[in-house]
């Protein structure tokens, strides 16, 4: 029997705001894939990852909105991580938030496993997912990647940009969606973070 990886509802957080803005009703959302209309505002219930990918893919295609995870993640931020956000918050360099979020992720999400580590001019941070393949998780991807990037715009300042971002699934958006939400660029700020993405 396959694990069932489980997700804390707080990685909806803003999904009552984007949905409306995009023309939908948030709670017939979450009741076409079996969720409380009140999920989005207990942030510590548990729901199957397999779920939350149902409902992103759902929504971005009901939505006509290629780029939904993107646009969540581009509300959320570190509350929305509960008791491991106030973990960060308490940490006393980006070194040792990094540390604090490889080791006590699993208190937010079971299925997602961070790598982080530093070369001689970048920070490395590779997400490791560990439910099946077969599931088509684009949108959940690009909502934890976008959601990483906004944690630590907060951890060090909104003017950090990534020297690079690769995902192994194909652009789901137009580039400039990507280029939009990452601020990618070519004039690098002081703090380069590059992010390699690669799934179990």
């Amino acid at each position: 029997m396959k694990p069932i990886y489980e997700i804390r509802s707080g990685a909806l957080a803003g999904f009552n705001l984007l949905v409306p803005q995009l023309g939908g009703q948030s709670s017939d959302f979450l009741a076409q894939v079996g969720l409380p209309a009140d999920c989005t505002r207990r942030p510590n219930i548990l729901i199957p990852i397999a779920t939350l990918v149902d409902l992103l893919n759902l929504c971005s295609r009901d939505l006509s909105c290629s780029d939904f995870g993107l646009r969540l993640a581009g509300k959320q931020g570190l509350r929305m991580l509960g008791v491991l956000g106030k973990l960060i918050l308490e940490s006393e360099n980006l070194s040792s938030a990094l540390t604090v979020t490889h080791r006590y992720m699993v208190l937010h999400n079971q299925a997602d496993h961070w790598k982080i580590y530093q070369t001689d001019d970048c920070l490395i941070a590779e997400r490791v997912n560990h439910f099946p393949d077969a599931i088509p998780a684009q949108q959940y991807t690009e909502l934890s990647v976008g959601a990483a990037y906004r944690l630590i715009q907060e951890m060090v300042g909104s003017k950090v940009s990534p020297r690079s971002v690769s995902f192994r699934h194909k652009p789901q958006s137009p580039l400039s969606s990507y280029q939009n939400f990452l601020a990618l660029r070519l004039v690098l700020s002081k703090i380069e973070i590059a992010w390699f993405l690669m799934d179990h």
